[in-house]
């Protein structure tokens, strides 16, 4: 008899221990590979965040996964961190910008291919005259080169969320432009370490501001509102990563391009 259970608790521990191990294989997540990182096909299938009001439905679909909403993209990240979704969707240049901040060691991206999805991105107003005047702006920067070494600041490989923009005077002897960003797009907006508004974008607007003997007042708005202040009128302008479509082209006008836009999506190493 002493045999028999014997025997019975050694085929139950043979078993216990091969679901442990079976479990622990199941649970196991494969070592992140630097060198190799997945392409966008491990995509396919999972959850990946976006912002409320962007455009980023389309290229969730064309990459067979599923979008979550968001109106902050630092809660999409914690929910990254935590699990709830595989990755968050933005701009290129946007997630490129939060992978180098210190504290998102943890955080790699993968790109969209460009075959997939790109865009121009531009600013929004439905005053012709503002475009215009964005416009002119915008060709003289490109001829005298500024434009270059704007670029150069916040898209080169030094930059970062503590580059900051020179000091540019404003008079606003011929009045204020009202001027919209979120504020949540680095390296096009963002609220810089000194509790200003900074980026790409910001700088351009200041310049454009400049040139015209015009002071600049900033509002924010999420990208879930965006259309509707422009079109309201709150706003002169926005200008921070907008993709051009031929769906918001019914509502506002355009300027000339600012960027090329890609998209990329974070998620954990």
């Amino acid at each position: 008899m002493k045999k028999i259970i014997a025997s019975i608790l050694l085929i139950i521990l043979t078993a216990m221990s091969f679901t442990s191990c079976s479990s622990a294989k199941k649970d196991a997540k494969p070592a992140y590979d630097a060198s190799n990182p997945p392409d966008y096909t491990y995509l396919a299938g999972k959850k990946i965040g976006i912002a409320a009001g962007a455009i980023y439905d389309s290229i969730v679909a064309d990459i067979n996964a599923e979008p979550a909403y968001y109106s902050e993209i630092s809660a999409g990240i914690t929910d990254v961190r935590e699990g709830r979704i595989t990755g968050y969707m933005e701009d290129l240049s946007v997630i490129q910008a939060l992978v180098k901040e210190k504290g998102n060691e943890d955080l790699t991206y993968i790109q969209i291919p460009a075959d997939i999805f790109t865009a121009p991105m531009g600013g929004i107003s439905v005053n012709q005259d503002i475009i215009d005047s964005f416009n002119k702006y915008l060709a003289d920067a490109k001829a005298d080169g500024s434009f270059d070494e704007i670029y150069k600041r916040w898209f080169g490989d030094t930059a970062d969320n503590n580059t900051q923009i020179p000091d540019i005077p404003l008079t606003g002897t011929n009045g204020t432009l009202k001027i919209c960003f979120t504020g949540q797009s680095p390296p096009f907006t963002f609220l810089g370490s000194d509790g200003k508004y900074s980026g790409y974008c910001v700088e351009l607007a200041e310049r454009w501001a400049a040139s015209e003997g015009k002071n600049v007042d900033f509002t924010t708005v999420g990208f879930d509102g965006f259309m509707a202040y422009v079109i309201s009128g709150k706003a002169d302008i926005m200008l921070d990563a907008i993709s051009v479509t031929d769906e918001r082209k019914k509502s506002v006008i355009f300027t000339d391009t600012i960027y090329d836009d890609t998209v990329a999506v974070a998620i954990l190493k």
